[in-house]
């Protein structure tokens, strides 16, 4: 926890700055393609581009993650990957909602793209502080269940699926919430619950874990060779060229970090 907030402005400018940068050089760059391609990508207009280009520039570094912890890499890289990787899906999923209503309204004028900024700001940071508010709830629970260790599991995945839930009622970022949530809750809850529960919660959230990442690649698969597609070769090599060149160019890549890792 204390290497995740020591280094938390360099995960910012990787999470955020950096992938705002990949959605919009990725867009607008296939938009270009789009455009010299002519009739056989006319339909897909700066919108939809953007709209992909949000959802390309997620990452997702878990094999990555599985190696620095087989060789036990500098603990200073692993969390500035690791710290990345959670605020990056968070962030994603935002830019791509924010994306879709501006395709459902179909003309963007400036205005609607300065309410787009605010809304990008109000639905990230609404959530973080309604998951803020239910983490603070688990601490102070937690620290009236000594009789009843068997309830503590459930306190706490109830308080973390409760955050999830009550952000989006609010159409705010559930994931931001979630993992708000389980920051506050971490230094907290942790040191009031037995070990036992501490136990229970840390294997079961390993297995569903790995049990849901199963489940995602698993359907991506199917809905990759399942339904009608229209393959362009010029559209995907230019996405796998853009995917990694504006890693490299972009602030998560060529920039130098708040605080640079050591190697050693």
């Amino acid at each position: 926890m204390r290497p995740f907030t020591e280094n938390i402005g360099s995960i910012l400018v990787f999470a955020v700055v950096g992938t705002i940068w990949n959605s919009f050089l990725i867009g607008l760059v296939l938009y270009g393609v789009c455009w010299m391609e002519g009739e056989k990508l006319a339909g897909v207009d700066l919108l939809a581009c953007l709209l992909f280009g949000s959802i390309a520039s997620a990452v997702d570094p878990v094999a990555v993650l599985a190696v620095f912890e087989e060789i036990h890499v500098n603990e200073l890289l692993h969390i500035l990957v690791f710290g990345e990787s959670l605020l990056n899906d968070a962030v994603t999923v935002v830019l791509y909602h924010l994306f879709e209503e501006f395709a459902s309204v179909g003309e963007v004028i400036v205005v609607d793209a300065f309410l787009g900024m605010v809304c990008f700001f109000v639905v990230a940071i609404g959530g973080i502080a309604v998951g803020t508010v239910y983490g603070l709830v688990a601490a102070i629970t937690s620290r009236f269940t000594s009789h009843t260790r068997v309830i503590e599991p459930l306190f706490v995945f109830l308080y973390s699926y409760m955050a999830y839930l009550s952000a989006e009622v609010f159409h705010l970022s559930g994931i931001m919430a979630l993992i708000a949530c389980g920051m506050v809750m971490w230094p907290y809850v942790e040191a009031n619950i037995s070990h036992k529960s501490y136990t229970t919660i840390k294997y079961f959230l390993k297995m569903w874990s790995s049990v849901s990442e199963t489940l995602i690649f698993i359907f991506l698969g199917v809905s990759t060779v399942a339904g009608p597609h229209s393959w362009n070769w010029d559209f995907v090599i230019v996405t796998i060229f853009l995917c990694l060149v504006s890693r490299v160019i972009g602030p998560s890549g060529g920039w130098q970090p708040l605080t640079p890792p050591s190697f050693s």
